[in-house]
């Protein structure tokens, strides 16, 4: 659902949030609120309505007035959220609270997060947020453009850990496809079957060994 630069403000929302909850809260993938007059004063049961929305893959909240401490309220409502991977943001006064927050309430399956355009959040929320892009917390992606107060080093750093965790994330999807085909050929085949498991288990060793030496060379700081 999209209701970007709609202007519904904080009430129109917060119905729009309870009518999702109620009448389909498995079925929305998606909802767009980027520039739709959302501000400080945006109710708590906001919040208790999207994470009764238990199919939204897609968060966008980017470019409302909400502030830091509502935001911080997002993510605690939503930290058990398991169907949440996409998580916007952007131009919401969002503060280092918000990265401290992050690492703490971070729904399990968030792999896209975006913060840019926050001009409050320094060097030390950005640091906070270059420990959750480490390759066990999951988190492939994590854009902070246009915050000034975040060094270039510290914006480096975010860079290089998303850019390794998105290679890793190709060599384990290339892994589950070459398993998909030959799962069909150890139905098809006794011979096969045989012969099938070792060569898994190379497959995988090797990648596992790829995984580590990738996870314990790029965090030069």
């Amino acid at each position: 659902m999209n209701f970007s630069h709609d202007l519904l403000g904080d009430v129109g929302a917060i119905i729009v949030a309870q009518q999702v909850a109620v009448i389909c809260p498995e079925s929305i993938s998606a909802l767009y609120l980027r520039n739709s007059g959302l501000t400080a004063q945006l109710d708590r049961t906001f919040f208790t309505s999207l994470a009764d929305c238990t199919a939204i893959a897609r968060l966008d909240l980017s470019f409302n007035n909400v502030g830091s401490e509502l935001i911080v309220s997002l993510l605690d409502s939503l930290k058990t959220h398991r169907g949440l991977n996409h998580l916007s943001l952007a131009g919401t006064e969002s503060d280092d609270s918000v990265c401290e927050a992050l690492v703490k309430f971070r729904p399990p399956h968030l792999s896209s997060l975006d913060l840019s355009d926050n001009a409050n959040i320094t060097d030390s929320g950005g640091k906070a947020l270059a420990s959750l892009l480490d390759v066990s917390n999951q988190l492939l992606r994590c854009l902070v453009a246009n915050c000034p107060k975040i060094s270039p080093t510290t914006q480096t750093l975010i860079a290089s850990k998303a850019d390794r965790n998105l290679s890793v994330a190709r060599v384990l999807d290339e892994c589950l496809l070459q398993l998909k085909y030959y799962r069909f050929d150890l139905n098809a085949d006794k011979r096969t079957r045989r012969e099938v498991p070792h060569w898994i288990v190379r497959l995988f060793s090797v990648q596992c060994c790829l995984f580590v030496f990738e996870a314990s060379h790029v965090d030069i700081i």
